[in-house]
């Protein structure tokens, strides 16, 4: 948990958004002084401009109770059910590669949740499958035996 305030990391982090934000408005100066900054803002702008900051915000928070790792997720996350919903609103299609990297993020996001004693148990039980399945493939059809009892030694968990 950081030692700084949720304010001060958002100021911190809206800080970058300056320097490019400063080159908008120089550009359209002239504009800028006759009509007034807000000139031209519609309830769409208003609406993504909240979006943007309450979004903001709600990064200062995870950055600050959470870690870059679990906002890595959640962001990949949001781009996935985005996506999704692209899909049924806008008839997205979806590319096969898309499909790959969607599964990877939703398997990866899942195996970050899970206690390392699971996933080391559901390893085990894995060796196990693939120890049988070669045991069988072997020619070796005793149905009663286990591959431990058939002498096939379990594979030791990787480090992960």
């Amino acid at each position: 948990e950081s030692k700084q305030s949720v304010w001060m990391r958002n100021i911190q982090l809206a800080s970058f958004s300056l320097i490019p934000a400063s080159l908008g408005v120089s550009k359209d100066w002239e504009v800028v002084n006759e009509l007034g900054f807000f000139s031209g803002y519609h309830f769409s702008t208003w609406c993504a401009i909240f979006l943007g900051s309450g979004g903001g915000l709600l990064v200062a928070l995870v950055v600050k109770y959470a870690d870059n790792v679990l906002k890595g997720f959640a962001t990949s996350v949001s781009i996935v059910l985005s996506s999704v919903l692209s899909v049924f609103i806008f008839s997205f299609v979806p590319s096969p590669m898309f499909g790959m990297g969607s599964i990877v993020v939703i398997v990866a996001t899942a195996a970050y949740q899970i206690p390392m004693s699971k996933l080391e148990e559901w390893w085990e039980k894995l060796q196990l499958s693939l120890a049988g399945a070669a045991h069988l493939a072997a020619g070796n059809v005793d149905p009663v035996a286990t591959p431990r009892e058939a002498g096939v030694p379990a594979a030791e968990p990787a480090a992960i």
